[in-house]
């Protein structure tokens, strides 16, 4: 193996590095957000469950009371989890038209021939260029949805333990 295709074959495993650890951040952010609808759909049949619950007459007060925190919980789950949804801005990897452009630009017949690898080495360079701030901005949008998604679930456990305290206390006092 020669010196060149050493240094190509290094460029090419980077790349795919790269590519690996974007491609897996991608599906833990789609994850991420897929939790975070099934979150907002709970809380929403839940609220509506509260509704028809406070419907019917004769609670006694401390169900009340326990509904009540039901309610506010659900409200903090479905609020975070909508925040997991909020559009978060950070840089993207070059894109494939980018790479088309300047691979036409680098194979132009037009243009001289630079040493072998060198044209590769700057189609290489456009891609990994700035990969570790693309990675560790999504990396970064990840966890404040993951630290997010937590407290949703927190705040259901709360509304699913409440309610069922609710329940309990009218089955068995009224």
């Amino acid at each position: 193996m020669t010196p060149l295709d050493e240094d190509l074959r290094i460029l090419d495993r980077g790349v795919s590095a790269y590519l690996d650890a974007y491609r897996e951040l991608s599906e833990i952010w789609k994850t991420l957000e897929t939790k975070a609808q099934v979150t907002i759909t709970v809380s929403g049949i839940f609220l509506a469950a509260v509704f028809a619950f406070c419907h019917d007459a004769g609670l006694v007060v401390y169900a009340k009371i326990f509904i009540a925190i039901t309610f506010i919980s659900l409200l903090a789950a479905l609020f975070v989890a909508f925040r997991i949804l909020q559009v978060e801005d950070f840089e993207v990897p070059t894109d494939g038209a980018a790479v088309i452009k300047r691979s036409r630009e680098l194979t132009n017949p037009g243009v001289a021939r630079e040493p072998i690898g060198t044209r590769y080495s700057k189609l290489v360079e456009l891609v990994s260029e700035d990969s570790e701030r693309v990675l560790a901005a999504m990396d970064k949008v990840n966890t404040s949805k993951q630290h997010r998604l937590g407290w949703a679930y927190n705040f259901l456990m709360v509304a699913a333990l409440s309610a069922t305290i609710a329940g309990l206390m009218q089955l068995f006092i009224h």
